[in-house]
């Protein structure tokens, strides 16, 4: 689940793997980035008071080390719209979070369209398509935040957006129901357990610059969506000198 509100980027880096992990199994529950309105992971709570039953003390984690398999998931490659928007859309977006702590995409949106433009508001929103804008829409509703289109943009490699969008859904899946320094280490851990495979797939699509384009598109302290925006609908895929 991912809640209505975006909020401030939790950038994750893809660690150093340096123990071997034994293979897991797939899981056969179905991974999908369908949301109603978009935004930031939805997690739960863990019991302030873990019931002890006993057992293992691995069944006390916030999360399971099954394997969930996102490689089929869908990805479409980024629209890119070179100036629909100008450097004025972040300040919106400030704006925005300033004034109301809980805004939607859909307060997002109307803010754009009225204090920016509604060009840049239609590159920021787009349908579900042969490619993807910044925030994914079917039927009117957010189905997606598209950071991998930001990746694949400065990394210049398709494969590697994709690679990284799966990636970075395999740890919301995988760390739903983790909150707090429980969801750190859930994310930190899913690396080398859960998302392994997608680890994999992220640091062979993308090679050792994989953090470098993290950090590229997501800052610290940065809202979320500010990345993707900035690289579809402001800059339009021109290149830096460097990716800072």
């Amino acid at each position: 689940m991912i809640k209505k509100v975006f909020a401030l980027a939790s950038v994750t880096a893809l660690t150093g793997l340096v123990v071997a992990v034994a293979a897991a199994g797939c899981t056969n529950e179905e991974v999908a980035p369908s949301v109603d309105d978009g935004g930031t992971v939805d997690v739960k709570r863990p019991p302030t008071q873990p019931i002890d039953d006993g057992g293992d003390p691995e069944d006390d984690k916030c999360y399971a080390e099954t394997a969930v398999d996102v490689s089929g998931v869908k990805y479409q490659a980024p629209r890119i719209q070179p100036g629909a928007c100008t450097d004025g859309v972040f300040k919106v977006i400030d704006d925005l979070v300033a004034a109301k702590n809980d805004a939607t995409f859909a307060d997002l949106k109307a803010a754009i369209a009225a204090e920016e433009s509604t060009p840049c508001a239609e590159c920021v929103f787009g349908e579900d398509g042969d490619t993807w804008a910044p925030v994914v829409e079917s039927a009117g509703k957010v189905i997606a935040l598209n950071g991998g289109g930001c990746v694949a943009i400065v990394s210049d490699k398709e494969d590697c957006g994709k690679a990284y969008y799966q990636w970075d859904l395999c740890l919301g899946t995988a760390c739903k129901d983790c909150s707090g320094s429980e969801g750190a280490d859930c994310y930190r851990e899913a690396q080398a357990t859960a998302c392994k495979g997608a680890s994999d797939a992220l640091l062979g699509a993308c090679g050792n610059d994989v953090n470098t384009y993290i950090n590229a598109c997501f800052k610290s302290g940065e809202i979320t969506v500010k990345g993707p925006i900035r690289e579809q609908c402001v800059k339009g895929g021109e290149k830096d000198a460097s990716t800072d």
